[in-house]
């Protein structure tokens, strides 16, 4: 935050060139970059230690939940020229947390972005099951191998190819806690090269 203050400060030099302030520009954006991260941490770190997974339930339409993960994430998408698609009949009410929801949802999201190379693709789409309502994250990233389908579900798990980029391992851990909480459950297929598919089921009823 200081250092931000320093190079807001220069910005009221009446001698600063054209080029100097786009620098201060590119420099003070890499520190609201590093803040905002340094906040994520703090705030999904404080739910996980303090349990704040407090769920507010009610039949409420899916398309909504989605709209607010898809924005959430779509200037990461956009910034990387992944399309993202949203395959929701409006008709479609869960009975479901909608904020949480939303947040696992974001978190599949953020992980298929992560992972999906330039010009890419992330497609959802829902279907109503006889017990369960679908939610489908398809990705045309670089797949997961089989033997850490499991593993990206634990607390601080990071493969090791995206140790130089910012993460906390904790997404996708939360995801599953938070659809857990709610009687539902999360399934993963993914091929190698090929892209993942991660399913985020919950079930047609009123009560958990």
């Amino acid at each position: 935050a200081s250092n931000i203050q320093i190079y807001c400060e220069m910005f009221s030099d009446p001698d600063i060139s054209s080029v100097e302030a786009k620098r201060f520009v590119s420099i003070i954006q890499q520190q609201l970059e590093k803040l905002k991260f340094l906040l994520d941490v703090l705030v999904k770190s404080s739910r996980l230690e303090t349990d704040m997974i407090n769920l507010q339930m009610e039949h409420s339409r899916m398309i909504e939940t989605l709209a607010i993960a898809v924005n959430n994430v779509i200037q990461k998408a956009e910034h990387k020229k992944i399309h993202i698609s949203v395959s929701c009949r409006p008709d479609i009410q869960v009975y479901h947390d909608i904020k949480w929801t939303a947040e696992a949802i974001e978190n599949i999201l953020d992980n298929a972005i992560k992972y999906t190379p330039e010009n890419g693709k992330v497609v959802i789409s829902v279907t109503v099951g006889e017990m369960y309502t679908e939610i489908n994250i398809n990705d045309t990233g670089k797949g997961i191998e089989a033997s850490h389908i499991n593993d990206i579900f634990k607390r601080f798990y990071r493969e090791k190819s995206s140790s130089k980029d910012q993460g906390l391992g904790l997404g996708l851990y939360l995801a599953r806690n938070i659809i857990t909480l709610q009687g539902g459950y999360i399934s993963v297929h993914s091929f190698l090269g090929k892209g993942s598919r991660f399913s985020v089921c919950l079930p047609n009823r009123i009560s958990i």
